[in-house]
């Protein structure tokens, strides 16, 4: 089961390298006027941009394109966490022995958040609920979600506190989501090193957690 948090770094460090990759992206845009067309390196039929549609990208499409890459680096880190738990909950039932969730019927991952909790100090589990809250918010819902999965936390610099705030458009920056890295990887290290800690775990349940 040591697989599972091994492809949990590994997943997140390639995130890391794509938000960083797209981010230089936006620092390319922003070098217009361009004077040749933009020629990508991949076979495919129409590789390139023309110079006039570079050119004329406007900064709201360029701030948008970077509200996209904000989004997609939050979600995909919250999917890592959320493959690691549901991977570490359904393996551990099935007696140590790894297993795809693809593999079962989605019900049987519906608890993997209370045992992940249960290897997880109060403030960790703290920080977890609200970043999923935070993800949800801002990717698959809107600030409405808060209603019922309100947030308050503090990620990095800024608090985020829905109380009042309900239905509001929530964002986070750059430096935020870095610290949110970071974070994210120190508490699943630890939830890792928790659960290969026998004293967790009746004698019966301490063999073959390799």
């Amino acid at each position: 089961m040591n697989t599972i948090y091994n492809e949990f770094n590994n997943s997140m460090s390639r995130i890391k390298n794509n938000f960083m990759l797209s981010s230089l992206s936006v620092n390319f845009i922003n070098q217009k006027p361009f004077s040749n067309d933009i020629i990508f390196d991949v076979s495919f039929s129409g590789n390139y941009i023309p110079k006039d549609m570079m050119n004329n990208i406007s900064r709201d499409t360029v701030q948008e394109y970077g509200n996209s890459i904000r989004r997609h680096f939050l979600n995909d880190m919250v999917i890592a966490y959320e493959r690691y738990a549901s991977l570490m909950y359904i393996s551990d039932k099935k007696e140590n022995t790894r297993y795809e969730t693809a593999s079962f019927d989605k019900r049987e991952s519906t608890n993997y958040q209370n045992f992940i909790y249960s290897l997880c100090e109060n403030e960790e589990k703290y920080f977890l609920k609200n970043l999923v809250n935070l993800r949800n918010s801002i990717i698959h819902y809107n600030g409405l979600y808060t209603i019922s999965n309100p947030i308050d936390y503090t990620f990095g610099n800024d608090t985020y506190k829905s109380s009042y705030k309900e239905g509001q458009n929530i964002t986070i920056n750059f430096d935020n989501l870095l610290w949110i890295y970071e974070k994210l990887i120190n508490i699943v290290t630890k939830i890792n090193l928790n659960y290969f800690d026998c004293s967790h775990f009746p004698s019966s349940n301490n063999i073959n957690k390799t």
